[in-house]
């Protein structure tokens, strides 16, 4: 083994890992990189690819949510409930990854946000502080219903094919959402709404509906191909396709100071009550 391939972070031609020093030899260790044939340099691409096919959540969760859980206009609070969603978010994947050891992110989940704004608070009529003080007390439930073990067994009695339609379905939805909206509030225009039909194909007049097309068509390539953070190139290639075409807006900066969740923090369950 040469010690560019050391430096370079590369596999000996053995398989062994490459060896590391320090606090990367900590990292390592703790993180078991040699019982998962793994390394630093692939965690890094596989956390970055995770976090782009990932990163329209920040978005798409405040959208929803904005519709329910406003003061005095639907979308009042869209910008806070971002921040909000970041922290969850973060706090979650933290847990998972460094006390669990498992590389997975947990984000407000796609599906339910909908069934909470628009079922809940919307069709029913409950008040959103009320509606989240419910998912407060679920998540109780859920934490007492693993610690006592029962929850593995009620996972256990879900058949196999019920737990994989679910899988499927919530693709689907989560499809039906990257392909559907409005091109002029930049949805990928694929899938429009149809009195007739209800849903039918978009216009590939439209040049968002060609960019959404072909960076479909340019993950799946680099998917076929193996190329790895396929879905992260994808990505990546069709946001500079977008931007130097003029078909999406560049990003005006990198970085920019968080609006903090002020209106959302301390929030009471029966807040209307008191104020009456």
């Amino acid at each position: 083994m040469s010690q560019s391939d050391i430096e370079l972070g590369q596999r000996p031609s053995g398989g062994a890992p490459p060896p590391y020093s320090g606090w990367q030899a900590a990292i390592a260790q703790y993180f078991d990189f040699d019982r998962y044939r793994t390394n630093f340099r692939t965690e890094i691409l596989a956390g970055l690819t995770t976090f782009m096919t990932m990163a329209y959540i920040l978005v798409v969760h405040p959208l929803i949510m904005s519709d329910a859980v406003f003061l005095t206009e639907p979308g009042d609070l869209f910008r806070e409930l971002i921040v909000v969603t970041g922290i969850t978010a973060a706090i979650g994947t933290l847990v998972m990854g460094l006390y669990a050891k498992y590389p997975f992110v947990l984000a407000p989940g796609m599906g339910t946000n909908a069934f909470f704004a628009y079922s809940v608070v919307l069709g029913l009529g409950i008040d959103w502080r009320v509606a989240l003080a419910c998912v407060l007390i679920e998540g109780l439930i859920f934490i007492a219903l693993t610690i006592t073990d029962i929850r593995r067994h009620l996972i256990a009695a879900v058949p196999a094919c019920i737990k994989a339609s679910t899988t499927v379905g919530i693709g689907m939805f989560l499809a039906y959402i990257g392909l559907s909206g409005d091109t002029a509030f930049g949805g990928a225009g694929l899938i429009v709404a149809n009195e007739v039909t209800k849903t039918t194909f978009g216009s590939f007049t439209q040049p968002a509906t060609l960019l959404a097309t072909f960076g479909i068509f340019l993950s799946a390539f680099f998917m076929i191909r193996r190329i790895k953070g396929a879905l992260l190139w994808g990505i990546a290639g069709t946001a500079i396709l977008g931007w130097v075409f003029g078909v999406a807006a560049a990003p005006s900066g990198i970085i920019a100071i968080p609006v903090f969740p002020s209106h959302l923090f301390g929030q009471r369950m029966f807040e209307k009550s008191v104020l009456k």
